[in-house]
């Protein structure tokens, strides 16, 4: 099956767009520490320079709501508008593990707030853009609930209740769903989930789905398409493209520690994503897939080629590479080198990576 024509290129440049609270109380705002809040135009054009013409944004939840009900549509736009000038299309994500300081998310208003939230969006798109929208409600649910409720790195970090933030955010991201195509009934969802695996110590002879399921890489999405905890809401249109990130730390033995990239019990992505596509029978999205320093030449293209063998049966809408600039890392604000521009140590100046030009060759060769 081809690839599906919903992005201007399959290549995808994702901006890291984290907003979430620490443990420690200190407000992480990824978009701000690399200024890609304020020179995003510079960033745009330095990606449509090389043919890069779709993204991933972040939209800042915290900044647009700082008060209940009382929306700033003014960033949205205005980056919204720097893409449509030069052409470029936008999968945009309603928040990336952060909510405004205001509010509580185990309340049982959550979900209904933040589907206001999303049809403020959903109508602030429509007045600007005849396009179909392409909207990601809440990224990365699993790792979400993971991140704050069990290894408590930052906010709701609440030791022991990873279930029942799943279940919060996933009635969050149901409610916001329909409002953004109750908006525009033409809306692409695009719902983004880490895509895991554990295995035992001996080269596979064949992918158990047993051990995707034991990682919890199904949950969020069964339960956003209705297989699971139905009373959520969740529906089979819902889920309409999955999007899977995948990166060289993904796979793990059963003791817990990483399965090295090359290593004979490394599962090659194409078979993982079969089973994925399998399950539910949606398009996907490689939303996330990349490394950091010298190594993500190799991984890139690893990752090319393994897209490429596996859309000649499955139907993908794009390939990510994320993050697609450098940014500071969110607890200790070291300088993460990676992606295809570079920044300086103040983060004033921005270039293209001097081996950008054969990374991009490579993947757009290998993606066929």
């Amino acid at each position: 099956m081809p690839w599906l024509d919903l992005l201007p290129s399959r290549l995808v440049g994702g901006f890291e767009g984290s907003t979430m609270v620490l443990t420690g109380g200190e407000r992480v705002d990824s978009a701000a520490g690399n200024r890609h809040d304020l020179d995003y135009e510079k960033d745009y054009d330095l990606l449509s320079s090389v043919g890069v013409r779709a993204v991933r944004e972040s939209l800042r939840w915290y900044r647009i709501e700082r008060r209940p009900g009382k929306y700033d549509a003014s960033e949205f736009v205005k980056r919204l508008r720097a893409l449509q000038a030069r052409g470029m299309r936008a999968i945009w994500s309603l928040t990336q593990f952060g909510l405004p300081d205001w509010l509580d998310i185990w309340s049982s208003e959550f979900p209904e707030i933040f589907a206001a939230y999303a049809r403020f969006a959903g109508e602030t798109f429509r007045a600007e853009s005849d396009a179909v929208p392409i909207w990601s409600p809440i990224n990365e649910i699993s790792y979400w609930c993971w991140a704050s409720a069990k290894a408590r790195i930052f906010a709701p970090a609440a030791t022991g209740r990873v279930n029942e933030l799943k279940r919060q955010l996933v009635a969050a991201a149901v409610a916001a769903s329909r409002a953004l195509r109750a908006v525009d009934a033409r809306a692409r969802l695009v719902h983004v989930e880490p895509l895991l695996n554990v295995v035992r110590r001996r080269p596979p002879t064949a992918i158990d789905p047993q051990a995707l399921e034991g990682a919890g890489v199904f949950e969020a999405w069964d339960m956003l398409s209705g297989r699971r905890e139905p009373a959520l809401g969740g529906a089979t249109e819902l889920l309409d493209i999955v999007g899977v990130n995948f990166y060289p730390d993904n796979q793990r033995f059963l003791d817990g520690s990483m399965v090295p990239f090359g290593h004979p019990c490394f599962v090659p992505f194409h078979k993982l994503a079969g089973v994925v596509a399998a399950r539910y029978g949606r398009p996907l999205l490689v939303s996330e897939t990349g490394t950091e320093g010298p190594a993500e030449s190799d991984w890139l293209r690893y990752m090319a080629a393994e897209v490429g063998k596996a859309a000649s049966s499955l139907p993908f809408v794009g390939f990510c590479l994320y993050p697609v600039i450098d940014y500071p890392g969110w607890i200790d604000k070291r300088h993460c080198r990676c992606g295809l521009i570079a920044c300086d140590p103040g983060w004033s100046i921005r270039r293209l990576r001097s081996n950008t030009t054969a990374i991009l060759g490579d993947v757009g060769t290998l993606l066929g």
